[in-house]
């Protein structure tokens, strides 16, 4: 089944990026696992308690295999811990 939630956030992703690059900033990118902990780490580096079980299987995928978050959207952190299927 589609996730709607994951999906609004990949074309959120996608305009701000193209809106960024536009703009002149750098060519460099910005992984979205990266994006997706910041956004969810408090400032005292702790998580949202609902969120804390998610954060912490994502930080033990990317400790376990840190090229983890160079694959694809379906296959990144995010997604294995989420079960997102996009098919």
């Amino acid at each position: 089944m589609l996730d709607l939630g994951a999906l609004a956030w990949n074309i959120i992703l996608y305009i701000l990026g193209a809106l960024y690059l536009e703009s002149g900033g750098p060519k460099g990118s910005v992984k979205r696992t990266e994006l997706f902990l910041a956004c969810h780490t408090k400032q005292d580096g702790t998580f949202p308690e609902q969120m804390k079980d998610k954060m912490e299987q994502i930080n033990r995928l990317i400790k376990n295999e840190p090229k983890i978050i160079e694959k694809d959207l379906e296959h990144d952190p995010i997604a294995l811990v989420s079960h997102v299927n996009t098919s």
